[in-house]
């Protein structure tokens, strides 16, 4: 089964505020979030998917690609898998997940060993904990 993917260039902020969509009757939650993760598309139909997510917020990017988490930088989260006209590229971002700002601080908890399944490599928590 072939499928086409978009390779429409996209640009996504890191932090969004929907507040100019809310005309402030009501109690509508939190309005300001911040990017969590961002799903990749890197193959076909069956396979190839991989996100990158940042669950600590003083820390950089990380990559969980099959039994490897590594650390990323930046423009690979928001630059190298977004399309573009003059160059087809075959990772594709197709879904962002963005978390209320405002609960960032319970959300995003430190990760512990005990936190990790045992079929991943013990490089895992280093790579977490690293600076």
């Amino acid at each position: 089964m072939t499928m086409p993917q978009s390779n429409a260039w996209f640009k996504h902020p890191l932090e969004i505020d929907l507040s100019e969509f809310f005309d402030g009757e009501g109690d509508c939650g939190p309005l300001s979030y911040t990017l969590h993760h961002v799903i990749i598309h890197d193959g076909d139909s069956t396979s190839g998917h991989y996100p990158f997510a940042k669950p600590d917020p003083h820390k950089p990017w990380l990559k969980f690609d099959d039994n490897r988490v590594m650390p990323a930088l930046d423009h690979e989260v928001f630059d190298d898998n977004f399309g573009g006209s003059n160059k087809p590229r075959f990772a594709v971002a197709y879904t962002l997940v963005y978390i209320p700002t405002s609960m960032m601080p319970e959300l995003l908890v430190p990760i512990t060993e005990s936190d990790i399944p045992p079929a991943l490599s013990t490089s895992t928590l280093s790579v977490l904990e690293a600076d």
